[in-house]
C-alpha cells in the first residue's frame, strides 16, 4: 500500500502525461513530480493531506489544477506550481486558507483563480513574474472587503452561490 509519494519520486519523467491518486496517498513530498514536461492532468483525491514543496514545478504541459478538499490540506505551499507556463485555471477548495511565496511565480498563461469558502491569503510573491491584472479572482460575494485589501491588482470578481452549491456572477 502506498501511502506518500517519495521526494523526486517522478521528478523529471519524461512521458508521464497523467497522475490519479489513490485514495491511500496521503502526502506528496518536495520535488516529487517537478520538472515533468508531459504531465497534463493531476487527479488529487480528497485524502492528499500534504503536498510538499515545488511538487508540481516546472510541469509546463499543466493547464488546470483543482487541489484536494481535505481539511488538513490548507496551504499551497513554496513554489508548489512555479513554472507551470500553461497553467491557466486554479480551484483552491474550501479549507485553504494562504499562498505561500513562489507557489505560482512564471505561470504566464494563468488567467482564472477560483476562491471557493474561506478567505485566502497570498504571499506578496507567490504570484511573481505574473501581470496579476490579467488573472481573475473569482471569490463568495461575502468575503469583498477582504479580497478587495488582500487581492489588489487582480481583476476581482464576486460570486453569490446557491444552495446546490452553483455559483452565479454578480453584475
Amino acid at each position: 500500500t502506498v501511502e506518500y509519494i517519495g521526494t523526486h519520486a517522478f521528478s523529471s519523467c519524461k512521458n508521464l502525461e497523467t497522475v490519479v491518486m489513490s485514495n491511500m496517498v496521503k502526502r506528496i513530498e518536495n520535488f516529487a513530480f517537478s520538472g515533468c514536461l508531459k504531465l497534463k492532468s493531476i487527479d488529487f483525491l480528497n485524502t492528499c493531506e500534504s503536498i510538499g514543496m515545488a511538487a508540481f514545478s516546472g510541469c509546463s504541459s499543466l493547464t488546470e489544477i483543482t487541489l484536494p478538499e481535505n481539511p488538513k490540506y490548507t496551504i499551497v505551499g513554496k513554489g508548489l506550481f512555479k513554472g507551470c507556463t500553461n497553467l491557466q485555471k486554479i480551484i483552491l477548495p474550501n479549507q485553504i486558507t494562504r499562498i505561500e511565496e513562489e507557489a505560482f511565480q512564471d505561470c504566464n498563461s494563468l488567467k482564472y483563480i477560483y476562491c471557493n469558502g474561506k478567505e485566502k491569503l497570498h504571499d506578496t510573491r507567490a504570484f511573481a513574474g505574473i501581470d496579476i491584472g490579467k488573472i481573475t479572482v473569482y471569490f463568495p460575494e461575502r468575503h469583498k472587503a477582504f479580497y478587495e485589501e488582500h487581492w489588489n491588482g487582480f481583476n476581482l470578481v464576486p460570486l453569490r452561490f446557491s444552495e446546490e452549491g452553483i455559483y452565479y456572477e454578480l453584475n
